[in-house]
């Protein structure tokens, strides 16, 4: 991981952006003196600070920083691991955008607190399915939801309007066996099935997990699985989410 490598520039970018970045800190499960610890060392960084003691959605189980990708999102985000991690606070997962029915913009960071030892109670029991995953070669992104909904949402450049047009796909989801999980939407004669994997990368620091969901249907032996009058891009495509563990 290029943490280490670029840590020393990433204090000075921090307080040179135009736009503030506000921290939410969701710190239900911390007293108060590992909340003034915390705060202080977030609020020294030059970042707005907003700590609150909200529940946590029911698949958060770990340490968790949320944020949506922007072009300084990576400075941000490098520079908090490393300064929660000196807190003794490793950050075991990440997520895109959002994280249960908390949605995240680019100028918020989500992170989410256990001290240590804690045991959390609650646990999905989709916990490390329910997400957001993007596509290694479609202009999609999945959203896996916890109520059994997806959303599959395909950025197309319109050479017309010079904007990009985004199709929404809609349905619902289910685990159909361990690791297989079926994609069911009204706007499709067949149902699609993906296979997750897991692989973890080697890093100097924190290693990578990358979990992606595989297309296991085949259009030339199965035909074609949209409905003839379906104005919708193609959405059978491989899905990849990739995670600090």
């Amino acid at each position: 991981m290029i943490r280490l490598l670029i840590y020393s520039a990433l204090v000075l970018s921090v307080c040179a952006c135009t736009t503030p970045i506000e921290i939410n800190v969701f710190a239900k499960h911390l007293d108060k003196n590992q909340i003034s610890i915390v705060s202080n060392e977030i609020s020294s960084a030059g970042y707005q600070l907003s700590v609150n003691k909200l529940p946590f959605p029911n698949s958060i189980t770990n340490n968790l920083l949320v944020y949506m990708p922007s072009d300084n999102s990576n400075i941000h985000v490098y520079n908090l691991l490393e300064m929660l991690e000196n807190l003794d606070y490793k950050i075991s997962s990440i997520n895109l955008a959002k994280v249960g029915n908390h949605h995240f913009t680019a100028d918020h960071i989500g992170i989410y607190l256990f001290p240590d030892g804690f045991k959390a109670t609650q646990k999905s029991a989709y916990m490390g399915i329910v997400n957001n995953y993007g596509s290694v070669l479609c202009p999609n992104n999945l959203s896996l939801n916890e109520d059994k909904s997806f959303k599959i949402e395909t950025e197309t450049w319109n050479e017309i309007i010079e904007d990009y047009e985004i199709d929404i796909t809609l349905g619902t989801w289910l685990e159909k066996e361990e690791n297989i999980i079926l994609l069911k939407s009204d706007n499709w004669l067949s149902n699609l099935i993906f296979k997750r994997t897991l692989m973890v990368e080697k890093a100097k620091s924190n290693n990578i997990q990358k979990i992606s969901l595989i297309p296991q249907y085949n259009a030339e032996k199965s035909g074609p699985y949209l409905k003839s009058d379906a104005k919708l891009r193609n959405v059978n495509c491989t899905y990849e989410l990739s995670i600090v563990i």
